[in-house]
Protein backbone atom coordinates (compact mmCIF):
# COMPACT_ATOMS: atom_id res chain seq x y z
CA UNK A 1 0.00 0.00 0.00
CA UNK A 2 1.05 3.55 -0.66
CA UNK A 3 1.05 6.48 1.73
CA UNK A 4 -1.92 7.99 -0.14
CA UNK A 5 -3.96 4.75 0.10
CA UNK A 6 -7.13 4.68 2.19
CA UNK A 7 -8.72 1.46 3.42
CA UNK A 8 -12.36 1.18 4.45
CA UNK A 9 -13.84 -2.01 5.86
CA UNK A 10 -17.62 -2.15 6.20
CA UNK A 11 -17.81 1.64 5.79
CA UNK A 12 -15.29 2.42 8.55
CA UNK A 13 -11.83 3.85 7.88
CA UNK A 14 -9.03 1.56 8.97
CA UNK A 15 -5.90 3.27 10.24
CA UNK A 16 -4.07 0.25 11.62
CA UNK A 17 -3.95 -3.06 9.83
CA UNK A 18 -1.56 -5.91 9.15
CA UNK A 19 0.22 -6.15 5.80
CA UNK A 20 1.32 -9.42 4.26
CA UNK A 21 4.74 -10.05 2.69
CA UNK A 22 3.84 -8.23 -0.55
CA UNK A 23 2.32 -5.22 1.22
CA UNK A 24 -1.36 -6.05 0.75
CA UNK A 25 -3.55 -5.29 3.78
CA UNK A 26 -5.03 -8.14 5.79
CA UNK A 27 -8.26 -7.33 7.62
CA UNK A 28 -10.37 -9.30 10.05
CA UNK A 29 -13.70 -10.38 8.66
CA UNK A 30 -16.91 -10.25 10.62
CA UNK A 31 -19.91 -12.53 10.41
CA UNK A 32 -22.22 -11.59 7.55
CA UNK A 33 -21.51 -9.42 4.53
CA UNK A 34 -18.11 -7.73 4.48
CA UNK A 35 -16.96 -4.98 2.15
CA UNK A 36 -13.39 -3.75 1.86
CA UNK A 37 -12.56 -0.72 -0.28
CA UNK A 38 -9.01 0.34 -1.03
CA UNK A 39 -8.72 3.82 -2.55
CA UNK A 40 -5.75 5.78 -3.81
CA UNK A 41 -5.99 9.52 -3.12
CA UNK A 42 -4.24 11.47 -5.87
CA UNK A 43 -1.93 14.16 -4.45
CA UNK A 44 -2.77 17.79 -5.30
CA UNK A 45 0.64 18.45 -6.84
CA UNK A 46 -0.16 15.83 -9.50
CA UNK A 47 -3.01 17.97 -10.85
CA UNK A 48 -0.71 21.00 -10.94
CA UNK A 49 1.89 19.08 -12.96
CA UNK A 50 -0.83 17.68 -15.23
CA UNK A 51 -2.05 21.20 -16.07
CA UNK A 52 1.52 22.35 -16.78
CA UNK A 53 2.06 19.34 -19.05
CA UNK A 54 -1.16 19.94 -21.00
CA UNK A 55 -0.36 23.64 -21.39
CA UNK A 56 3.10 22.72 -22.65
CA UNK A 57 1.63 20.41 -25.30
CA UNK A 58 -0.88 23.07 -26.38
CA UNK A 59 1.88 25.68 -26.71
CA UNK A 60 4.14 23.25 -28.60
CA UNK A 61 1.31 22.32 -30.99
CA UNK A 62 0.51 26.00 -31.57
CA UNK A 63 4.16 26.75 -32.29
CA UNK A 64 4.37 23.83 -34.72
CA UNK A 65 1.17 24.89 -36.52
CA UNK A 66 2.45 28.46 -36.79
CA UNK A 67 5.71 27.26 -38.34
CA UNK A 68 3.90 25.00 -40.79
CA UNK A 69 1.57 27.84 -41.79
CA UNK A 70 4.52 30.23 -42.20
CA UNK A 71 6.36 27.76 -44.45
CA UNK A 72 3.29 27.21 -46.61
CA UNK A 73 2.66 30.96 -46.83
CA UNK A 74 6.28 31.60 -47.88
CA UNK A 75 6.06 28.96 -50.62
CA UNK A 76 2.84 30.51 -51.97
CA UNK A 77 4.19 34.07 -52.04
CA UNK A 78 7.41 33.16 -53.89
Amino acid sequence: MYQQSRLEVNGKKQHQFVKNEIGAPTVMQQKGKNTATLKFITPRWFYFLLVISILGWVILTGYWLRNCYSNIYLKITK
